[in-house]
């Protein structure tokens, strides 16, 4: 079986999926920088890793098999923009 070039198809959710998600999660929290908030439940482990590239603080609460119960994040105070 050789390979097909193509590009996958839009989904309905392509538009807040992956990095699009999250990238409006980071100009929600610049908004209010130094406080916390729940940004997810039941997220993968390396969401974490994502949300720090991006510049943000962010940590969990209660994970099992690399997910997490509970991602808390926050922009840094003073943090650049």
């Amino acid at each position: 079986m050789g390979i097909k070039w193509e590009e996958p198809e839009e989904t309905a959710n392509s538009k807040i999926a992956g990095r699009t998600k999250w990238q409006m999660v980071i100009e929600e929290l610049k908004t209010r920088p130094g406080q916390w908030a729940l940004v997810g439940e039941d997220v993968t482990t390396s969401t974490a890793t994502l949300l720090k590239k991006y510049g943000a603080e962010a940590t969990a609460r209660g994970s099992k098999s690399g997910r997490v119960a509970r991602l808390y994040a926050r922009w840094p105070e003073g943090g650049a923009e």
